[in-house]
């Protein structure tokens, strides 16, 4: 499947299946018996990256290994031409990542600050093809660059501010 780097799209369980079956990481039969299996309510938020690594399903690639949450994230990152970022949140300023944004907005945009210097801000994601949230921040981080990252929807989620 392409992707155009002008088009938002949120990844959803969907295209992680096919991307990964078409990549040759997850066999089509580990696809659609993920696809057919119902997920208990805790699970509605998940990334579909968690849903698969739940499912504990041969990764194609590493024989006789599963395929993990941080595998699926480093090939995220190689798909999407990011570097990965591992989140050490001893190393995260929160007074200056608040300012940038609320904990709200990181939620619904999929998104988390994680460094703020005078001329650049840092942002981790597990979801690098969506950018909707770029323009609703252009006001508060004027001047400055920011870069995105990919990094570990479960870390996202666990360190988000």
């Amino acid at each position: 499947m392409q992707h155009h780097s002008q088009e938002s799209i949120l990844i959803d369980l969907r295209w992680a299946l096919e991307e990964l079956v078409h990549d040759e990481i997850l066999a089509p039969s580990d696809a659609k018996s993920i696809t057919s299996k119902p997920r208990p309510k805790n699970q509605e938020k998940w990334h579909p990256f968690q849903i698969i690594a739940h499912q504990k399903v041969p990764n194609l690639q590493l024989s006789g290994k599963v395929l993990s949450l941080d595998y699926m994230t480093d090939w995220l990152g190689l798909k999407a031409q990011r570097p990965i970022y591992h989140i050490d949140p001893l190393k995260i300023d929160v007074t200056s990542v608040t300012r940038i944004m609320s904990f709200k907005f990181a939620e619904l945009h999929h998104i988390m600050a994680v460094r703020v210097t005078m001329d650049e801000v840092r942002f981790v994601t597990a979801q690098p093809f969506y950018h909707e949230w770029a323009s609703g921040l252009s006001q508060v981080i004027r001047g400055k660059t920011f870069t995105t990252l990919v990094a570990n929807p479960e870390d996202i989620y666990k360190y988000r501010i």
